[in-house]
C-alpha cells in the first residue's frame, strides 16, 4: 500500500507533466500519483495515459470539461477517500511547487494537522508573489477577515490527512475556483485541526501560462462574502 497520494490538477500542462511524473516516480516511489485533468486541449491526459500503461502507481481522472480548480481537487479528494489513502499531498504541475519539498510536507503531516508550504515565510518567494495580483488579493482577504495567523492560506502546495478530507467533502465547500485553497484552511480551523506552515521558495512556472486572472479575483471576493455569511470564523 502506498504511503499516500500526490494529487496534481491539470489543464494544458502537457510539457510540464511529461517532466514532472518521472521526477516524482524517481524520488518518491512510496507515493501514488493522481492527475486530475479537465480534458486539456493540448492532450495532457494523453501523456499521463502513456505513463500509466507501464506503471500502476500512476492514476488519471479525466473529466469531460473544465469546471474549475475547486471541483477538480474535490474529485481527487474523493478518489483518495474511496481508495483509503492515509494522506494527500497536493501540488501544481508547472514546477512552481518544487518537488523536493514533498519530503518536508510528509514529515510534518499529522492526523490532527494540515501542512501548507508558505511563500511568505521566505523573502525570495514573497517578493515574487507580490507581483501576482490574484494571489495577493486572496491572501489579503483571508488574513484580514478570517485567518490572521496563517500567512499563506491560498498556497496550493500542501498536505492533508484523509481524515480531514472526509469531513471537508461532507461539508460541501462553496468554492469552485482558486479560492478553494483558502476555504479548506478555514474548514481545517473550524474542525479543530492545526495549520503547520513550512517555508519554500516559489518558482516561476516551467512551461505554459498561468490560469489565474482577474476573474479569479472577482470570484474570490464573491466567495468571501458567502463564507462570511456562512460563519466560518
Amino acid at each position: 500500500m502506498a504511503e499516500g497520494l500526490i494529487l496534481i490538477p491539470t489543464y494544458n500542462e502537457r510539457e510540464n507533466i511529461q517532466i514532472l511524473i518521472p521526477v516524482l516516480r524517481g524520488n518518491f516511489p512510496q507515493f501514488d500519483i493522481l492527475v486530475v485533468d479537465d480534458n486539456s486541449p493540448d492532450g495532457t491526459w494523453d501523456v499521463v495515459n502513456k505513463f500509466l500503461e507501464n506503471d500502476s502507481s500512476i492514476k488519471l481522472l479525466l473529466r469531460k470539461d473544465r469546471q474549475g480548480l475547486g471541483r477538480a481537487l474535490f474529485a481527487g479528494y474523493r478518489y483518495a477517500v474511496e481508495n483509503n489513502y492515509p494522506v494527500v499531498i497536493q501540488m501544481d504541475a508547472d514546477f512552481s511547487h518544487p518537488p523536493e519539498y514533498i519530503s518536508e510536507i510528509s514529515k510534518n503531516l499529522r492526523e490532527n494537522n494540515i501542512v501548507i508550504c508558505s511563500r511568505y515565510l521566505d523573502m525570495e518567494s514573497a517578493g515574487m508573489e507580490e507581483k501576482r495580483l490574484v494571489s495577493k488579493l486572496a491572501n489579503c482577504i483571508a488574513r484580514s477577515m478570517f485567518l490572521n495567523k496563517v500567512k499563506d492560506p491560498s498556497s496550493g502546495f500542501r498536505g492533508y490527512p484523509v481524515s480531514f478530507l472526509k469531513r471537508a467533502i461532507e461539508y460541501k465547500p462553496l468554492s469552485r475556483g482558486y479560492f478553494i485553497q483558502v476555504e479548506m484552511v478555514m474548514l481545517a480551523l473550524k474542525f479543530g485541526y492545526t495549520v503547520k506552515e513550512i517555508p519554500f521558495i516559489y518558482r516561476k512556472r516551467k512551461y505554459g501560462k498561468s490560469k489565474l486572472g482577474i476573474r479569479e479575483g472577482i470570484s474570490a471576493i464573491s466567495v468571501m462574502i458567502r463564507l462570511w455569511m456562512r460563519r466560518y470564523y
